[in-house]
């Protein structure tokens, strides 16, 4: 999902985005401790908008996921485009179902596998 170890791209754009990037999204914060985002869209097609929810679904502090959607929906409906905010946040909530089906998997798997400390024949 996150490369890390990705040669880093020399072609830049004046904002340092990749040229080749279909969608970015960056934090920072300035000196006074409030946290800025950008949000960059090659455009709203399908294949954009389906990208782009992998990564806002994929942040995983839940306030910082909410304050990031709701800054993405003012950005979808200055530009007018409500039906593709829509199908963004469906591909967000099914990209997010997925994680939670994923880690309940991993925990049901994990409690199975636990053994008791002291066993009940030890108690005898």
């Amino acid at each position: 999902m996150f490369n890390f170890f990705k040669k880093t791209h020399t072609n830049k754009d004046e904002e340092g985005i990749p040229k080749d990037a279909q969608s970015a999204l960056t934090y920072y914060v300035k000196a006074d401790g409030e946290i800025f985002i950008d949000i960059n869209l090659e455009d709203y097609s399908e294949e954009t908008l389906r990208n782009f929810s992998k990564i806002l679904a994929g942040i995983s502090s839940l306030r910082f996921q909410l304050q990031t959607i709701d800054i993405v929906k003012h950005g979808f409906l200055e530009s007018g485009k409500v039906k593709e905010f829509e199908k963004l946040l469906v591909q967000i909530l099914s990209l997010s179902r997925q994680d939670v089906q994923a880690m309940e998997s991993y925990m049901n798997k994990r409690l199975k596998e636990e053994e008791p400390c002291i066993k009940p024949s030890d108690m005898l």
